[in-house]
């Protein structure tokens, strides 16, 4: 499984100070899996105020289909191609 986290930290005094970031903050979050020497781009249209996105990269033992969030979907050549723009 891949994690992605969709927030920012920063510190305070009374500690840290966690940001998820909003649809009107950001289109898409890019991250790279050194394991896997691959690149995803997520378009957070797609998962709403999240902060941590869970890809999926086998099937789970007891079938589940529901829900899922397969990371095949999201590799950035995959993702281009159905994101809109100039």
């Amino acid at each position: 499984m891949v994690a992605v986290r969709c927030y920012s930290t920063r510190r305070q005094a009374s500690g840290f100070l966690k940001h998820v970031y909003e649809l009107n903050q950001v289109d898409a979050i890019a991250a790279y899996c050194p394991d896997l020497e691959r690149c995803y781009l997520l378009p957070l249209a797609r998962f709403g105020r999240r902060s941590t996105i869970q890809l999926r990269l086998t099937p789970p033992r007891n079938s589940q289909r529901l829900g899922i969030v397969w990371a095949y979907e999201f590799e950035f050549a995959a993702t281009l191609r159905t994101l809109a723009g100039p």
